[in-house]
């Protein structure tokens, strides 16, 4: 049963399936932290207080025996290289005789979310961990049809395009891994965390091409009825149900169970990313997000009046919004210093002021598909060097 807020009114609504996401994601979260070989204090403090925040699990057999193990090695206030490697085995052990099958799609999704929680756990993504993540994917290419791993594949295709792994990109990858987990270890001390934010892309106004608006998750700023009443008052159609193609803004709540991902909340979010991936507009935003731009000042809303997406890009520069695609990561950091050296403004993505998209050999032809339908000049590199 689910609440006004459309979360679960019952503690234990889908227990079993919150127990079996911990164990597929402390199975993922192992094979992380030793797919490297090594394991450090930093990861050493990060599974611990992992294991010690997810005291639902069954402390017996291997949970249990892991606890024991790292409440000895830190006791003394000393962690030796002795005591790592012991551990190290210990977790190797666990993974080569503990291994759970995954059954669907979502448990290989919650293994993932553990393994780039291991290997970005002490904020640094090494080559051999970066190698162990491809090699996951490979062995789980279903994996790949959802999210989040379909953005990790595209961005390890994007990494791999000129045969060259930079450390760039490895820093890159690793804050991609924190934010896909909601891992904030080193920040917080916390060691999970929801992971909704990194869906969002935040506004700077409120576009007049916004028709129809959904929300999901729990709120801060008050209930659903509330917000949907708020976006009626700005002339946008509140849609309650299934997330449609057409929908044009998604607002994440800020607050949310840990079934979120089980829940209408995790699947409205799931549905927006895919209408994203086939090129329908549909944008999603936090809940501060929403807050800031639908705020009251004197009874009176701030954008009531709503703005036009060629008058937010003139506010901002007059110059021609440019996006790339299709290219490598070195590549298009290469396009992109071509594009500000030449006054451009570079977007990445297929906005309605959009004037140029520039295309590579991998560039996806929906994207081209939805730019020419705005009138969007589609040109090649070597035209976009001509040009400029």
């Amino acid at each position: 049963m689910l609440d006004a807020q459309g979360q679960p009114s019952n503690k234990k609504f889908n227990y079993t399936r919150n127990m079996n996401k911990s164990l597929m994601s402390l199975q993922g979260i192992l094979k992380g932290l030793i797919s490297d070989k090594k394991l450090n204090e930093l990861e050493l403090a990060f599974l611990n207080t992992w294991l010690i925040s997810h005291r639902s699990l069954p402390h017996e057999g291997d949970v249990l025996d892991l606890l024991d193990n790292i409440e000895d090695i830190v006791s003394d206030g000393i962690v030796s290289d002795v005591e790592l490697l012991d551990l190290q085995d210990q977790i190797n052990d666990v993974v080569d005789y503990g291994n759970i099958k995954p059954q669907c799609v979502e448990d290989l999704t919650n293994e993932l979310l553990g393994f780039i929680s291991g290997i970005s756990a002490d904020n640094v993504i090494s080559q051999d961990e970066f190698k162990a993540l491809v090699v996951w994917l490979n062995e789980n290419p279903s994996s790949a049809e959802c999210w989040p791993g379909n953005i990790l594949l595209k961005k390890i295709v994007d990494i791999l395009a000129d045969d060259v792994v930079e450390l760039e990109e490895l820093a890159d990858l690793t804050q991609t891994c924190k934010m896909i987990a909601g891992q904030q270890f080193l920040e917080t001390g916390a060691a999970d965390g929801l992971s909704t934010e990194f869906c969002a892309q935040p506004l700077d106004s409120l576009p007049s091409s916004i028709k129809t608006i959904s929300f999901t998750g729990k709120f801060l700023m008050g209930s659903r009825a509330s917000l949907e009443e708020q976006a009626r008052l700005l002339g946008i159609k509140p849609i309650k149900k299934e997330i449609p193609q057409y929908l044009d803004l998604l607002v994440i709540g800020g607050l949310a169970s840990p079934d979120w991902r089980f829940s209408s909340h995790g699947r409205k979010i799931e549905k927006a990313l895919i209408n994203q991936q086939k090129g329908f507009p549909t944008l999603i935003i936090t809940e501060e997000n929403w807050s800031n731009l639908s705020s009251f000042n004197e009874g009176q809303p701030l954008r009531a009046a709503l703005v036009s997406d060629e008058e937010i890009i003139k506010s901002k520069d007059n110059r021609q919004q440019v996006c790339f695609t299709g290219f490598s990561a070195s590549k298009k950091k290469e396009l992109i210093k071509h594009a500000n050296n030449n006054n451009f403004s570079v977007v990445a993505k297929v906005t309605l002021g959009l004037d140029l998209l520039v295309y590579g050999d991998n560039a996806g032809p929906k994207k081209i598909e939805v730019a020419e339908q705005q009138g969007v000049s589609c040109i090649n590199e070597e035209q976009f060097y001509k040009l400029i």
